[in-house]
């Protein structure tokens, strides 16, 4: 038995077989069966032209235009490869775009006001060099080490304070003139329920309270801001941090003033430290007279 093609099943013969004519004919009759004509090519393409293919769609399958658009709305057409690239690359620069404006918002208050710091050790830094108390005795506030470096210093107490007296921490005088001033600090009041936690711009010639920034009651480390207004005819202002009990006992709990910034304008501006670098100075020369002695 001789051995067929695999798709016509053309016989293969033997080597041991004679081919004869009438075998060649019923090859070629096979060969010319099975090949397809430019005629039938011709009909086949005229029968899919006419072949009813329905649109693609979102709930069926079918033909499909394609689109380079990257802001078209259509559910019936198919994105190609440029519009997904383009797509990509418009979001990649808007999000730059967008990005850079928000930086330079955020950042404008600081490289277009005056914002120095105007307070010396004003996180406690060096102690309480240029600061005192002036409370009572028994409710007395000192430079506290931060935990968690959330701060690294700041002005607290844990003391109770007693019902109608309070505790007060004075700055040294700051020299100010007629105009808006920005004043911020963090405070700590978790545990504190009653009494307030507050820092006064007192004038001292007449020790008058100029404005006050509070602390939110029983809360942990939270950030306040306040633009203030120093009336014409001050010349130079204290900064008090104050622990008032309204008459009744504040329970010795932590209460905690850290990052006190005082800066001319009233843009909001993060936190510095520009005055204390003047206290260090102040700081490290009293060191070395006391030294001398």
């Amino acid at each position: 038995m001789p051995q067929e093609t695999e798709r016509l099943k053309l016989p293969l013969p033997l080597g041991n077989e004679n081919v004869t004519r009438e075998s060649i004919n019923g090859i070629f009759e096979k060969i010319d069966a099975g090949v397809a004509t430019q005629a039938d090519l011709d009909t086949l393409r005229e029968a899919v032209s006419k072949m009813d293919i329905p649109d693609a769609s979102l709930t069926q399958k079918g033909k499909v235009q394609l689109s380079n658009k990257t802001d078209g709305t259509s559910e019936a057409v198919a994105a190609t490869e440029k519009a997904v690239r383009d797509a990509r690359v418009a979001a990649i620069n808007a999000a730059s775009t967008d990005a850079t404006t928000k930086v330079n918002a955020a950042v404008a208050p600081i490289i277009g006001e005056d914002s120095a710091n105007l307070i010396p050790n004003s996180s406690g830094m060096l102690g309480l060099y240029g600061w005192t108390n002036r409370g009572a005795s028994a409710s007395l506030f000192s430079a506290v080490s931060g935990e968690n470096y959330r701060l690294i210093k700041y002005f607290g107490m844990t003391d109770t304070v007693a019902a109608n007296t309070y505790a007060i921490l004075d700055s040294k005088s700051i020299v100010v003139t007629n105009g808006t001033y920005n004043l911020q600090a963090v405070f700590y009041t978790t545990g504190m329920n009653v009494g307030a936690l507050f820092i006064e711009i007192k004038n001292p010639e007449n020790d008058e309270t100029i404005n006050s920034l509070p602390a939110t009651l029983n809360s942990t480390w939270h950030r306040k801001s306040k633009s203030i207004t120093i009336p014409a005819g001050v010349s130079s202002v204290v900064i008090r941090l104050v622990v008032s009990t309204g008459g009744v006992n504040v329970p010795a709990t932590t209460k905690g003033i850290g990052r006190i910034k005082f800066s001319v304008g009233s843009a909001d501006v993060p936190y510095t430290a520009e005055a204390d670098d003047l206290a260090l100075y102040e700081y490290t020369n009293k060191q070395r007279v006391w030294g001398a002695l």
